[in-house]
């Protein structure tokens, strides 16, 4: 864009269900906020020091994905290191008219080679 960031991508495939372009938002403080994939959203938020605190991607398709990955610390240059990640994935039901929902947590520790 003018500011000289991404704003898109566009991702050819083989496959035909795995084509897809990327549409890249990014705030007042050139952070980037959103990216929208095809059935998939991406949004993330930032803390006091700019550094990335949550991500949280919703994937709709057969099911509805949500994962939301929260920053817990990070590595001098601003890095998460080690996060907490929660899954939920919604199934519906529309035959028994009943949505199934699963929902997981896990702690993520990131190792960064510099």
């Amino acid at each position: 864009d003018e500011a000289g960031r991404l704003s898109g991508s566009s991702r050819v495939s083989t496959l035909g269900n795995d084509s897809g372009n990327t549409v890249y938002s990014y705030d007042a403080k050139n952070r980037l906020i959103r990216t929208l994939s095809g059935s998939t959203t991406g949004d993330f938020t930032y803390d006091n020091d700019d550094r990335e605190l949550t991500s949280k991607e919703v994937m709709k398709s057969f099911t509805t994905e949500t994962t939301i990955t929260t920053c817990k610390s990070w590595d001098k240059f601003g890095r998460c290191i080690n996060a907490q990640q929660n899954i939920s994935i919604l199934i519906k039901d529309e035959k028994k008219n009943r949505d199934n929902v699963y929902d997981h947590v896990a702690e993520i520790k990131y190792d960064y080679v510099y």
